[in-house]
């Protein structure tokens, strides 16, 4: 709980964090696909993620007197280490301050000229927290988010893993708790790609999405 906790707290910003990024490079017709594409990525590591347990639990379980967890623990310790120094080294900040190697001065003039320009933040103050904290957009957000998080952790907190390990008549095998759930990340893949790319089709109309998500959420909550 206390890794959970640490981890909560320096990972917090990297789904806004790399949203704000993709909306500082693609225009609102650009961002759909591409911002399915990086939410779609999260999935398939959950997708992925469960055939990997597999394999771990059934090749290297008791391997050195460690159990299969927490040889999971560490391979993916040193999956995430490249991929931490790739995006210190080459992750491309906005067309406005980019130092990205790979970009020429003629793409990084076209990309300011793509997108609006988006005035200089001042530093968060005590002034700017009260702020926050005195309009309501933050409580119905907050609370906005609490709703589809909770939805979503119907595939994103793996329920249907817990489902199936608690289950009261049947006995799943290890095999079987990783590897079946990972058919509802799969689903989630397809979706959101192709709604998100379905909203730049048609103009950047992202309440198309939203029409989506009204017949999903009641059929889950109610699954």
């Amino acid at each position: 709980m206390a890794i959970r906790f640490f981890q909560a707290i320096f990972e917090a910003s990297t789904f806004v964090g790399t949203h704000y990024i993709l909306g500082s490079w693609y225009t609102a017709d650009e961002l759909g696909k591409r911002s399915g594409i990086f939410t779609a990525s999260g999935l398939a590591g959950t997708m992925i993620g469960g055939f990997i347990q597999t394999g771990i639990h059934s090749s290297m379980n008791g391997l050195q007197n460690l159990s299969g967890w927490r040889w999971l623990f560490i391979i993916d310790g040193l999956i995430t280490l490249p991929v931490a120094i790739y995006g210190f080294l080459l992750f491309p900040d906005t067309p406005k301050n980019t130092r990205a190697p790979y970009l020429r001065a003629e793409e990084k003039v076209l990309a300011l000229s793509r997108v609006p320009d988006v005035p200089k933040r001042t530093p968060i103050s005590l002034n700017f927290l009260k702020y926050c904290f005195s309009t309501w957009y933050w409580y119905f957000f907050v609370i906005l988010w609490i709703l589809a998080g909770e939805t979503e952790s119907f595939s994103t907190n793996a329920l249907l893993q817990l489902y199936m390990k608690s289950h009261p008549t049947k006995k799943f095998t290890v095999s079987q708790i990783n590897n079946y759930p990972t058919g509802v990340a799969a689903v989630g893949i397809v979706s959101t790609i192709f709604w998100a790319t379905l909203t730049d089709f048609w103009g950047g109309k992202r309440y198309l999405g939203e029409i989506h998500l009204l017949f999903v959420f009641p059929g889950t909550l109610t699954g």
